[in-house]
């Protein structure tokens, strides 16, 4: 669909902010009733948006590929956001995050789809800037917002974005080259019915999807304080294990050509040492076939447990605490989500 579709004049629709990755009730002039649908993508010029229709999915189970729609606003007649509970408030490690992933997604799309020249061409001081606003503009509404996030974060950690945007442009070619690399997609959806129950489907957007000569790596980029330690290395993988399964299945690709990997750019580094301390941290977690059994494994232990044969969430099961402590978890004090007896607190000697 052409971005010169006629604007939404619509005042409630268009005072909505919906970006990629919500899951959305929409009306339109062609369904008479509200149908779920996952966002792709939003035009830039707010004229149209990609969705996935969730409900036409699930009555084609058949279909290898799930139907994508390019919908203009005008034919949109209501949209709301269909939001999880969800009781953290927004702080500045958030916004920055997001700020962070969109600027190096941007810049390696100017690299891999034009040229290396065009992209050291970009601002990336600016981009980090406006992306880090635009963050802190979908946080929530700015007085609220504003309670956890005060000028003095977003000037300290856009210096700490300046700093590593400066040793990404300068070592790039340690993690990012052309010579046999390419870009096969950004924030690529990965949408499919899970073996042990057809109406639960899993559902993700994978940060980048890079073609390493013979083999795809999936990477997942991270944001840290000082980097990741053995502890951290130990308890993460899960996510991107059953990217690695999911996406061989939707992308028809054999999944032993499939590698996995966290992309973690550190917000401080040491500065005392003898050497230069590297501002970019690459770990590749253990993803070999004992491993994705593994994960396959947790995932259907926690759909057989957490939802009932029609896709709706099992209220009754018994839900052990998910960390041997509570006390810094947002829910330990809403009781209709997390009752007392399940919650456990760590003694302190």
């Amino acid at each position: 669909m052409k971005s010169s579709c006629p604007a939404l004049d619509n005042k409630e629709i268009k005072s909505i902010k919906v970006k990629s990755k919500d899951v959305v009730s929409m009306e339109t002039i062609w369904e008479k009733e509200n149908a779920r649908y996952l966002v792709i993508q939003v035009s830039k010029s707010q004229s149209f948006i990609d969705v996935l229709p969730l409900e036409q999915f699930y009555d084609n189970k058949d279909k290898v590929e799930a139907p994508v729609l390019s919908v203009p606003f005008y034919m949109i007649k209501a949209i709301k956001k269909i939001d999880k509970i969800n009781l953290h408030e927004p702080g500045i490690p958030l916004v920055f995050g997001t700020a962070m992933h969109e600027t190096l997604q941007k810049y390696l799309e100017v690299m891999y789809n034009d040229s290396i020249v065009a992209a050291n061409k970009l601002d990336m001081y600016e981009l980090l800037k406006k992306y880090m606003f635009e963050a802190f503009l979908d946080a929530g509404k700015p007085e609220e917002v504003s309670k956890y996030i005060n000028q003095a974060d977003m000037e300290s950690f856009y210096t700490d974005g300046c700093a590593i945007i400066d040793f990404f442009i300068k070592r790039r070619g340690d993690y990012f080259n052309k010579k046999h690399m390419e870009l096969v997609g950004i924030e690529m959806p990965i949408f499919l019915e899970t073996e042990y129950n057809s109406n639960v489907m899993f559902n993700g957007f994978i940060d980048l999807v890079i073609k390493d000569g013979d083999k795809i790596k999936i990477i997942d980029i991270k944001t840290s304080y000082m980097g990741w330690k053995a502890k951290k290395k130990k308890a993460e993988g899960m996510q991107l294990r059953l990217y690695k399964k999911f996406f061989a299945e939707q992308y028809d690709t054999d999944i032993k050509d499939i590698e996995i990997e966290y992309f973690i750019i550190k917000r401080k580094v040491w500065e005392g040492g003898d050497f230069p301390v590297k501002r970019v941290q690459v770990f590749k977690p253990a993803s070999g076939k004992p491993s994705i059994n593994k994960a396959d494994k947790a995932l259907k232990e926690f759909v057989e447990t957490a939802f009932l044969p029609d896709g709706k969430f099992n209220k009754e099961a018994d839900y052990p605490a998910y960390k041997d402590d509570c006390s810094y978890c947002p829910y330990k004090m809403r009781a209709e989500y997390c009752p007392p007896h399940k919650r456990s607190f760590r003694k302190w000697k």
